[in-house]
């Protein structure tokens, strides 16, 4: 009976400083303003605008996502744009009117800026066919031509100096998505090697994998390689009872994390997808979590995976924690 009181105890002492254990407070994405956004955001929206390539208002194969990994000799980043896949020497348009100007620092990229000054379009891995200055005219003024061996547009949307989703409702379109992501494995490890979720105690991280695959496939040798999902969750239950808030791990429906968040999102076991190399995505939902802050039991991780068109996959573990009871 002291046992049973005891634990009751425990439970009701996490549910109060739950979120303090879990390195956050933060609500889940359906009941945020992003969540919200992410579900009921409609097409059709006057700031919306159509593709950068012919035909403007069919849906292109999208081989790269906002937010996926990107790796350079020093560095790892987000992706700050979307790679739209075509063939090269396709001629790319701008989705929106405004001011041409030509990046000294990347010769093939062309940017438009809008009326305003507010918002910017870039189009990467172009050969020019404008210059600095020139006027440039949605859906009419040629930009350039998709470089030899690139096979795709870079299409990156800036708004007041920050990078925005352009998958998001409402502005790239049309694009249906009816694919759900996948969220596979949940992990326990400990420097680095995995730990049997029947027996865990001390410090431990804790891992999932998750991806999204592209609702229209891009050609060979990009043919349905795995890409990000934009919001990535969980929560821990007890007897499927909630005992934590949702945890976000990282949330791209709208705009890009901040550059140093990187390391906090993905694992050093994520790669990026590449030509007919499919990418892995690990994402840690807790580093050094103490598992002793939790009584003796059976617990569930539940881990969630949304799209920009509020597609769901799930996943849950069942674990038990073998260290010792709180004092």
């Amino acid at each position: 009976m002291r046992r049973l009181v005891f634990l009751a105890a425990g439970l009701a002492l996490l549910l109060c400083v739950g979120a303090a254990a879990f390195g956050g407070g933060e609500s889940s994405p359906s009941d945020s303003t992003a969540g919200r956004w992410l579900i009921n955001g409609k097409a059709g929206d006057v700031n919306a605008y159509g593709w950068p390539v012919r035909p403007f208002a069919d849906t292109h194969p999208v081989r790269g996502n906002f937010c996926d990994p990107r790796y350079t000799k020093s560095s790892a980043t987000f992706h700050f744009g979307i790679d739209i896949s075509a063939p090269d020497g396709t001629s790319v348009y701008p989705v929106r009117s405004g001011v041409v100007y030509l990046r000294g620092d990347h010769p093939d990229v062309v940017g438009v800026t809008s009326a305003d000054g507010r918002s910017r379009f870039e189009y990467w891995h172009i050969t020019p066919a404008v210059r600095t200055g020139e006027r440039a005219v949605a859906r009419t003024t040629l930009l350039g031509w998709i470089k030899k061996g690139r096979a795709h547009v870079h299409f990156t949307e800036i708004n007041d100096r920050v990078w925005v989703n352009p998958l998001r409702p409402g502005a790239l379109g049309p694009y249906d998505d009816s694919t759900a992501p996948v969220v596979g494995a949940i992990r326990f490890e400990r420097a680095g090697h995995m730990i049997s979720p029947e027996r865990i105690s001390g410090v431990v991280d804790i891992v999932a994998a998750a991806y999204d695959t592209p609702s229209l496939s891009a050609p060979e040798p990009w043919a349905t390689l795995p890409v990000t999902p934009v919001v990535v969750r969980w929560r821990l239950l007890h007897q499927r009872v909630p005992l934590t808030r949702w945890q976000t791990v990282v949330d791209c429906s709208r705009s890009l994390p901040l550059a140093n968040a990187f390391a906090d999102v993905y694992t050093g076991r994520t790669r990026k997808s590449g030509p007919g190399k499919p990418g892995r995505y690990d994402y840690s939902l807790a580093r050094g979590w103490r598992s002793e802050s939790l009584p003796r039991g059976v617990y569930r991780i539940e881990v969630v995976a949304l799209d920009v068109r509020g597609n769901r996959g799930e996943h849950m573990l069942d674990f038990t924690i073998v260290g010792r009871d709180l004092p």
